[in-house]
């Protein structure tokens, strides 16, 4: 196959991490990513690709930069982006022990300066954001206080007005609560999730287990959720370095109103992909399929209209996807898209009419896609290697024409950038020179 075609999204100047991608209903596709200064501190870029353009914009930088209010320096991470369907986008991200965002109104807007969400005395971990409606979103975190109990909490933005409301806390326990994420079907229903740790630690030989919850609610209705207990979780056993990468809880919205939770959940070398449904939101959880064989971890879930396709790293070496509607509870038989073990865990992406592609990371850091055309029916073309080496944390957003950008960081010590590729889903075409009219 000829050699995909890379454009460059960042500049080259220093180590980037964690890329993360959104797309509106034009193609337009804004890139986030995390961006490390000489200061030693570190700052939130973005980037947008004009639909049907070859090139990136000039990235520019939307986290504040240098010395806070209170005397510690700006330090931008991990951040998560959503957009609407008109291009208004919203960014949230850890900055020194708060959440702050930026927004914009419109694929031609600014972005906004960045403010704090979170409360204050709340020491957060990485949030999650969606979009509820036409104009707003909401963003989830879990965080824990000074008395060290642990809270959930949420909070709500207008996006034309450019104005968030205060935090509301879902849930606070005295138990450690970790690992948040939130889905929206705009105008209809959100759903959030997270873990809450049963016994064990998160240092040490001994497993953790973790109760998969969740909280679900009209994004009409402004009355607290119900929280209700969607299933066990088992992180695996981690080094006394806790470099061990800890799997979360994924969720979303299949057909406007049905959820769907994944998670990897066993004991020991027995874990596998656990799945749960909820047909109504602030109904009931319904155990679904279990996938994979022992050892199986890192679920990602990306959602349809109709179906939702789960693809996680085999225990036996190899990523594996299969697809499954909210009703029948089953999961069509899972296609293998790479036997390699040296593998990371997968990113996924889906159209609304069941189109996928899922990204992946193996070896030396060579960045792998793979698409499908109907994730359902299992027509899955052969994987595409989008880069060589030195890539990590990749990031996929596909468009409902079936066209996906694939961004990744690529170390080259003491520098680093963000590259991205842009692919199509059902036979994983390269354009040679700019992606097909839209």
């Amino acid at each position: 196959m000829a050699r995909v075609p890379v454009a460059a999204v960042s500049g080259t100047q220093s180590v980037v991490a964690y890329p993360q991608l959104a797309t509106n209903a034009s193609g337009d596709v804004t890139a986030v990513w995390q961006q490390s200064l000489a200061s030693s501190s570190t700052v939130i870029e973005a980037a947008q690709r004009p639909a049907r353009a070859a090139a990136w914009g000039s990235p520019q930088t939307i986290s504040a930069s240098g010395v806070l209010q209170d005397g510690l320096a700006a330090d931008g991470e991990f951040p998560a982006i959503a957009a609407t369907s008109r291009g208004a986008a919203v960014v949230v991200w850890e900055d020194n022990g708060e959440i702050a965002a930026a927004e914009r109104a419109g694929p031609l807007d600014q972005w906004s300066p960045p403010v704090r969400i979170s409360s204050s005395g709340v020491d957060p971990e990485p949030p999650g954001v969606a979009i509820t409606g036409p104009h707003s979103a909401m963003a989830i975190w879990t965080g824990q206080l000074p008395s060290g109990r642990s809270v959930v909490q949420v909070a709500r933005v207008d996006l034309t007005r450019r104005r968030w409301g205060a935090p509301h806390t879902l849930e606070a326990s005295r138990s450690l609560l970790t690992g948040a994420a939130i889905a929206a079907s705009p105008g209809r229903a959100i759903v959030g999730v997270w873990k809450r740790a049963l016994r064990g630690s998160v240092l040490g030989a001994r497993t953790v287990q973790s109760e998969v919850q969740a909280a679900s609610w009209s994004s009409a209705s402004e009355r607290t959720p119900q929280i209700k207990d969607v299933g066990a979780e088992t992180d695996l056993s981690s080094q006394a370095d806790a470099s061990t990468e800890s799997a979360q809880p994924q969720v979303g919205i299949v057909g406007g109103d049905g959820a769907i939770v994944v998670w990897q959940s066993g004991a020991g070398s027995d874990t596998r992909i656990a799945t749960a449904v909820q047909l109504v939101p602030g109904r009931e959880w319904h155990r679904a399929a279990t996938l994979g064989e022992g050892g199986s971890l890192y679920p990602a879930l990306a959602v349809s209209r109709t179906s939702a396709t789960i693809a996680w790293q085999s225990g036996a070496g190899g990523i594996w996807a299969c697809t499954t509607s909210l009703l029948s509870r089953g999961c069509t038989t899972p296609h293998r898209l790479t036997a390699r073990s040296d593998i990371s865990g997968p990113v996924i992406s889906a159209a609304e009419d069941g189109a996928t592609v899922v990204a992946w990371t193996q070896g030396n850091g060579a960045v792998w896609a793979a698409g499908g055309a109907k994730g359902a029916l299992g027509r899955w073309a052969t994987p595409v290697k989008l880069a060589t080496r030195r890539g990590a944390t990749p990031a996929v957003v596909l468009a409902d024409d079936h066209w996906a950008d694939v961004a990744w960081a690529r170390s080259d010590p003491p520098r680093g950038s963000v590259p991205a590729a842009n692919i199509e889903a059902a036979a994983v075409r390269v354009p040679t020179t700019r992606q097909p009219p839209r």
